[in-house]
């Protein structure tokens, strides 16, 4: 029965209502590597975590691995390497075999790579030694790395475009050629998003896209519904509804957000109670739980991120969203030329959906979750207009 947790990803009865995705990634697997497609906060490491519970019993070598504080492809490849060597607990004889060789090559032959490590460089050797244990054909592996979308945008900020175009198609090479390995990647950040905007598409164009949604309405009564019975919490009927409303965007994180907060008393939830819970959660002492939204906003490109701002700042005026008419002309001041405000805000409507802030309803624009719709106006529109 599942525990209210509240951030940590979570594991074993922790990890609820995934079933079907778990299914449907193994059966892409048998055949893909994938792209795991999903805002933050949405339950994807959790998944992962789950996966890989699920693929070591199915006698893969399962290694995860998180880009989010590293800062350089030469830190990436050696805790890859580290991180395979470890798993294959020391049985492993390095072997620098003709074929192994051979397939070395292939990687430095992409014609429209720029920029290739030189082989003085100390994590040349990790490169090539890695993929000297992902030759190994015995047991199939599955590699899944977390936050890439980071690492590439601190390499793009840094003015390596270069090095982040060779790591990206040198991943696929890896892919394409030890074709006993599963890859899975991910990000609070979508990837396909990053990609697209520094024409870095073709380096991800053989994985095969999964979208992580949601809980539907019926899962996520059967998660409050296992959290009520679990704390002894009664939750009425109308209480159920207003909880449902008033959580909007049915991901774990808000759920397991709300309840915490109706955990403070015994008490059966009613709608009263769930109103009180909410208003509660947006208290300064709970910035915490959503300023994450604000400070991880990523936008590229010479006043970008000032912009989606100001469309963020307009759809959190109304729940109820606004029409793109209305967010085109907002961008007047910034932008003169019709045209290119119209671009602009086709851009970045794209990019705030992909990564969970906004989505399309009747033809207008609004958050996805009135939590963070209600946290952005108090703590940024405002606070923005005050100063």
């Amino acid at each position: 029965m599942p525990h209210n947790i509240v951030g940590p990803p979570v594991q074993d009865d922790n990890f609820f209502g995934r079933e079907q995705e778990l299914q449907r990634i193994n059966d892409y697997l048998r055949q893909h590597s994938l792209l795991l497609l999903a805002p933050r906060r949405v339950g994807k490491t959790s998944l992962l975590h789950a996966l890989g519970t699920q693929s070591q019993a199915k006698e893969y070598r399962t290694l995860y691995l998180s880009a989010e504080s590293i800062h350089s492809v030469a830190d990436l490849l050696d805790k890859l390497y580290h991180r395979v060597k470890e798993l294959l607990d020391g049985q492993y004889i390095l072997k620098f075999g003709h074929s192994v060789q051979n397939k070395l090559c292939s990687i430095k032959e992409i014609p429209w790579i720029k920029w290739e490590p030189s082989a003085d460089m100390p994590w040349q050797q990790r490169w090539e030694k890695l993929q000297e244990l992902l030759a190994d054909q015995q047991n199939p592996w599955l590699i899944m790395i977390d936050e890439l979308p980071l690492l590439i945008l601190r390499l793009l900020g840094s003015q390596k475009k270069a090095e982040a175009e060779w790591l990206l198609h040198s991943l696929r090479s890896l892919r394409i050629t030890y074709t006993h390995t599963r890859w899975i990647f991910c990000g609070s950040i979508s990837l396909d998003s990053v990609s697209e905007l520094y024409q870095l598409t073709p380096s991800i164009n053989d994985l095969y896209r999964f979208a992580l949604g949601p809980y539907s309405e019926e899962t996520a009564r059967r998660l409050l519904n296992a959290l009520s019975s679990n704390y002894q919490i009664p939750i009425t009927e109308e209480g159920m509804q207003a909880l449902l409303l008033r959580c909007g965007w049915l991901i774990p994180y808000y759920l397991q957000l709300l309840f915490d907060q109706l955990r403070q008393e015994r008490s059966p939830v009613t709608a009263q109670r769930v109103e009180q819970a909410f208003q509660s959660l947006l208290a300064p002492a709970n910035k915490g739980y959503f300023s994450h939204w604000h400070d991880r906003l990523e936008i590229p490109g010479a006043g970008a991120k000032d912009r989606a701002l100001r469309i963020l700042a307009h759809c959190a005026e109304d729940p109820q969203g606004v029409t793109e008419q209305s967010l085109t002309q907002s961008l007047g001041t910034g932008l003169a030329d019709p045209e290119s405000r119209w671009s602009s805000v086709q851009q970045l409507l794209d990019l705030l959906h992909r990564d969970g802030y906004l989505v399309a309803d009747a033809e207008r624009w609004r958050f996805r979750s009135p939590l963070l719709r209600e946290f952005w106006l108090r703590n940024i529109v405002r606070r923005n207009s005050n100063g």
